[in-house]
């Protein structure tokens, strides 16, 4: 079942719309909105408020049964776009601000996506597929626990004093956390403590951009990693520690007075076999501090 409702000039409420017991709901305040819900199911909801001014919404619910969408944004050229294929989903967004962009996949079962967002030109993509994700995203600090295959993850941040923290246990997953601004926090764990302990043909990517960001990656066990960090600014710091065989690590750090390494008990260190971990750093005031174990491992430091 598809209801459309285009153009909200004033207020308008639509009445739950059901077919094999699906419903949708709208309320909205303001000019220019649209809105589409696309339901084919069973014991769906979708539920959207929208007040301001050309805010948009879309969601669709395909097959499966008792998914649920609510999103309720305010301010001006907002835009959500929801699909959800499967059992039991949650998709959960506030958006308060102006050109906000959130874009959310849901296909498998139990995935849960709870976002909220107080600003203006967030751009937040969250791909879940398979079984018992889940994400979270708040305005300053944005969690995501990933457990299952061939996820997506990417996060974007822009402002100062932000915080990322990306959990994820299973094989052939993806993660893009891009930050920008000052004293910025990116971290990265591969394996869920005492439920995942080994991930496969993973690969990470984090980007900061500006002064005095910290990231963090630490893998638990696993193989075939690909992981680099990318740091450009002052003052930056980065830690990381691998187990695991067959991984490649690549960290590369540009400005003044920049660390890898460096902090209580927390070395670069890399443990296992055949792995390759390169660091660059770019500036005056570089430290760089390593610790590798195993056989057949390949590090390489260079500083200019």
């Amino acid at each position: 079942m598809r209801a459309t409702f285009p153009l909200a000039l004033a207020i308008m409420v639509a009445p739950a719309i059901s077919a094999q017991t699906n419903s949708a709901s709208t309320l909205q305040f303001g000019a220019d909105h649209a809105i589409e819900a696309d339901q084919d199911g069973r014991e769906h909801v979708a539920r959207i408020v929208q007040s301001g001014t050309a805010n948009t919404s879309i969601s669709t619910q395909t097959a499966g049964l008792r998914s649920e969408v609510r999103v309720d944004q305010a301010g001006v050229g907002n835009g959500a776009i929801i699909s959800q294929q499967g059992d039991i989903h949650d998709a959960f967004l506030t958006s308060v601000g102006d050109g906000n962009l959130v874009d959310v996949t849901q296909t498998g079962r139990f995935g849960t996506a709870y976002m909220d967002i107080l600003g203006d030109r967030n751009d937040l993509t969250v791909d879940q597929d398979g079984g018992a994700n889940r994400a979270y995203f708040r305005r300053g600090f944005t969690g995501v626990e990933i457990e299952g295959d061939d996820n997506v993850g990417l996060i974007q941040q822009a402002g100062d004093l932000l915080a990322t923290k990306l959990v994820i246990g299973g094989d052939r997953n993806t993660a893009d956390v891009d930050q920008s601004g000052e004293l910025n926090q990116a971290k990265v764990f591969l394996g869920v403590p005492g439920t995942i302990y080994r991930v496969e043909d993973a690969a990470v990517t984090v980007v900061q951009n500006g002064d005095r960001h910290f990231a963090q990656f630490r893998q638990v066990d696993g193989s075939q990693t690909i992981v680099s960090i990318n740091q450009s600014g002052a003052d930056q710091t980065a830690w990381s520690r691998a187990r695991g065989d067959s991984n490649t690590l690549s960290f590369d750090q540009s400005g003044a007075d920049n660390q890898i390494g460096i902090g209580p008990a927390q070395p670069f260190s890399v443990i296992g076999d055949s792995n390759l971990a390169t660091v660059t750093q770019t500036g005056v005031g570089a430290i760089a501090m390593a610790s590798i174990r195993g056989d057949g491992n390949v590090s390489v430091t260079v500083q200019n």
